[in-house]
């Protein structure tokens, strides 16, 4: 169980239409289309998504669901632990607003919900609590603009100049909040001192960038490249390993009709590889599924 509780802790194409393997993903990729229309997350539409991580005798579920109803996008996270027929878990929702224009407005928390018999709730939340606050931040900044997500409201432009770069250091001052909130106390000083001494031993990159559409099984989706690159520069071969976990590279797909986000193929492994790879997508308009997506369908064709 503490193994898979660690696990949840933690160039471009030339050819006008390649059938290739696009970073060992079995898919078409489609690169005439320069820009993409603007990119917005449409009514009636919604995507969700299950990863399950299996360890001997127990597993644990992780849930990202989206719901678009009435110019708002409903997100709701869960988390849930099944072992010896019992399941344990919480369920955070946020509440993001779409604006007239299409880009997303601010979010707010909405509310957590806990599975489990009423006589271990206490001893659930203790144990859990360091998750429950990950998960309530990751909801609350998942739309933002410097994200793997897509600008909703922009349209993405293909190729080098529609490269997007945005400030490394505020990233990595948001992954350093989010990762002090979940460690133990007596930890929280020794994990800022780590970061700040590679903030200041490093050359980071970040940035963001459409790199053509591909069509599954009917249904089109944006290819975005999110890619985190962080070069320690330092004499500390443990610092150095230890952000190995933190470096990002990847390919994530938007629905292009309803601008549902879906699955996210990691291109080199890191922390959340597993999960990422792990996750099945699918996409309902009015409840009824139209699409269905995953890493290893996409490996296999």
């Amino acid at each position: 169980m503490k193994k898979l509780l660690s696990i949840i802790v933690l160039g471009l194409l030339w050819y006008n239409f390649a059938l290739a393997d696009v970073y060992e993903l079995k898919i078409d990729l489609d690169t005439s289309e320069k820009t993409s229309k603007k990119i917005i997350i449409k009514d009636g539409y919604s995507s969700e998504c299950r990863a399950s991580l299996k360890d001997s005798n127990a597993h644990s579920v992780v849930d990202f669901n989206f719901y678009a109803i009435n110019s708002e996008l409903k997100t709701e996270i869960g988390f849930y632990l099944k072992e010896q027929n019992e399941t344990v878990g919480f369920n955070v929702t946020h509440l993001t607003q779409i604006n007239q224009n299409g880009t997303m407005g601010k979010t707010k928390f909405l509310s957590e919900e806990w599975v489990g018999k009423p006589e271990e709730q206490a001893q659930l939340k203790k144990a859990l609590k360091p998750y429950l606050i990950g998960f309530k931040q990751a909801g609350k900044i998942m739309f933002d603009k410097d994200n793997r997500r897509p600008e909703y409201g922009k349209s993405l432009k293909w190729g080098s100049m529609g490269k997007v770069n945005y400030d490394p250091k505020k990233s990595l001052n948001s992954l350093i909040s989010l990762a002090s909130k979940m460690v133990p106390s007596n930890q929280r000083a020794q994990l800022k001192k780590i970061f700040n001494h590679v903030k200041k031993n490093s050359n980071m990159t970040l940035s963001k960038e459409y790199i053509g559409h591909s069509v599954i099984e009917g249904q089109k989706y944006y290819l975005i490249r999110y890619n985190f690159i962080i070069d320690y520069t330092g004499d500390n071969y443990q610092y150095e390993s230890f952000m190995k976990q933190w470096y990002f590279d990847q390919i994530i797909f938007v629905h292009a009709e309803s601008g549902m986000p879906t699955i996210i193929y990691d291109i080199k492994p890191n922390t959340d590889t597993l999960l990422n790879h792990r996750m099945n997508c699918k996409v309902f308009k009015n409840k009824v599924l139209i699409s269905e997506i995953s890493v290893p369908k996409l490996l296999k064709n």
